[in-house]
């Protein structure tokens, strides 16, 4: 049923994809911060609508930082995955959802066992609007968070996205190029280190169901447009 569900939502990405091709006001940026990038990047491969992917460095004090130094933790860096995806597949309102769903917001600069200012938890936006659209997912979260454990809340930082850093090839792809399934619509387990844990668990209802929403927009769009 799971290679089923990931073959048909890899089809309608492929499908829906095609019949836009060239229509680049549908595509959209969004950067996220939320611990380890190898992690979080093969997370957004799995999320239908998402065109691109590239891991990082952002809001550091620091020009053209390598890893080396930003894992040292005083430049100011967060490890960060920028994601391009289309708007006609997925909104910015769930692809910020799913964000929060892939990791754990209501840690200071921590993300399991990584622990510093670069692996905080962020959200940093291209334009005002965006702005809007995130502060009222946070408020969906913390009110979330507080019912089930009172008084907990996200600290997610959210700023104006300034200069992004790509991190050297090495870091690109690295789950996917280590073996790890990219696939759309994939729940599988994510290994953070490739061949060592700890395990990023996707396979979740929540997740599921923002995967079945998502791949019915792109069969709604699909059939409008071919």
């Amino acid at each position: 049923e799971d290679l089923n569900m990931r073959a048909g939502a890899s089809l309608l990405w492929l499908l829906a994809s095609a019949a836009r091709l060239g229509a680049s006001d549908s595509t959209h940026k969004i950067t996220l911060a939320g611990g380890c990038f190898w992690s979080v990047e093969l997370a957004f491969q799995r999320l239908p609508g998402v065109l691109e992917t590239r891991v990082g460095f952002a809001m550091g004090n620091h020009g053209n930082p390598t890893y080396e130094d930003v894992t040292k933790g005083d430049t100011g860096h967060a490890e960060v995955v920028e994601v391009t995806f289309d708007t006609s597949m997925v909104s910015l309102e769930d692809v910020v959802r799913y964000f929060f769903l892939i990791h754990d917001p209501t840690t200071l600069n921590r993300q399991g066992n990584d622990v510093g200012t670069q692996y905080r938890s962020g959200i940093y936006y291209e334009s005002y609007k965006d702005r809007e659209i995130i502060d009222k997912v946070i408020k969906e979260v913390n009110k979330g968070l507080w019912e089930k454990v009172e008084r907990s809340k996200a600290v997610t930082e959210v700023k104006a996205m300034s200069m992004f850093h790509p991190a050297e090839e090495y870091h690109q792809d690295y789950l996917k190029k280590g073996g790890q399934d990219a696939s759309t619509g994939s729940v599988t387990p994510i290994r953070c280190y490739g061949d060592r844990g700890p395990i990023k668990e996707l396979d979740k209802p929540e997740i599921r169901a923002l995967f079945q929403k998502i791949e019915r927009k792109a069969a709604a769009a699909t059939n409008k447009e071919l």
